[in-house]
């Protein structure tokens, strides 16, 4: 009989967000004001979705990130640490805002989104690769990225992982820019 082994963890290298979310009748063309409907604020960012989805399916759940000293980044370390999100791994940058969404949504669940990276954009491949060391990767982790973070970050989390060790999954969202 074999011993049972220790559930993974899921971790995630990725951005965190404050969204402001706004309701349009409908998505503005070029040179078009549209009056928004109604508007909200949360928190998103690819990183931290991804995290908050693991911990909400009941995975021990670290988020490898950066956010801004400002109320946005407090507030939104305190939203993951709510939801279950081990932020030890979250670095704060005291030269950056943490990073925004401005989401417009019609009435059909069309969105544009515009990002303002903030410090996001400030994570660093040593940083990433100072994480996942310390967190002492197994073979039954899954590693998660998207494209919200510099490449440096992906390619940092490929070079700890490329000697195999745990899953790797990458969300390619968002391309370009």
């Amino acid at each position: 009989m074999t011993a049972p082994t220790a559930p993974g963890r899921v971790v995630a290298v990725g951005s965190v967000n404050v969204d402001r979310i706004l309701r349009c009748p409908a998505l503005p063309a070029p040179g078009e004001t549209v009056l928004v409907t109604d508007s909200a604020q949360g928190f998103g960012g690819k990183g931290a979705n991804q995290a908050v989805a693991a911990a909400a399916m009941g995975a021990p759940t670290h988020l490898v990130a950066k956010v801004g000293a400002d109320a946005d980044g407090r507030a939104a370390l305190a939203d993951l640490r709510g939801a279950g999100v081990d932020i030890g791994a979250v670095l704060v940058d005291t030269d950056a805002p943490t990073g925004q969404a401005v989401v417009m949504v019609d009435p059909s669940g069309e969105n544009s989104i515009l990002v303002v990276p903030g410090a996001n954009a400030r994570l660093t491949g040593a940083e990433v690769t100072e994480a996942l060391a310390s967190l002492a990767l197994t073979p039954a982790d899954v590693v998660l990225t998207s494209g919200e973070v510099p490449e440096e970050c992906i390619l940092a989390t490929a070079a700890v992982l490329r000697d195999g060790g745990p899953r790797w999954i990458h969300n390619a969202a968002p391309v370009g820019g």
